[in-house]
């Protein structure tokens, strides 16, 4: 499966693909995918999130990198993720990174659909 096509029918079927719309079940999702591809699907992805969230690297994962555009403590670390209540920036998180991977590899693969 081509990989744009892939965040298309997550954006389209979503349901279909995924038993609920916890963001963290969409990030154990794409996890999988790239292990899939060998890690080549999202290599890259950490060091350009962090630019485009932070304006900086970060050690933070990636998933965290993404939320703490809508759970501002998670940046400095006031507030852990697993503590976080986010049964209201859910569907949110799940569209901005649903974006945030598509604008990746349309900027990282010089806009061709094509598999990792």
């Amino acid at each position: 499966m081509e990989f744009l096509e892939l965040l298309d029918g997550l954006n389209s079927r979503y349901g279909l693909l995924l038993p609920d719309r916890k963001y963290h079940v969409l990030v154990g999702f794409i996890l999988g995918f790239d292990a899939a591809t060998d890690f080549e699907a999202l290599d890259g992805f950490h060091e350009w999130a962090a630019q485009r969230y932070l304006g900086k690297s970060s050690s933070l994962g990636w998933p965290l990198v993404v939320a703490s555009k809508f759970i501002p403590g998670l940046r400095d670390g006031s507030v852990r993720y697993a503590e976080a209540d986010t049964s209201e920036c859910d569907d949110v998180l799940r569209l901005e990174l649903l974006a945030a991977l598509k604008s990746f590899w349309l900027e990282n693969h010089d806009g061709r659909e094509g598999s990792p």
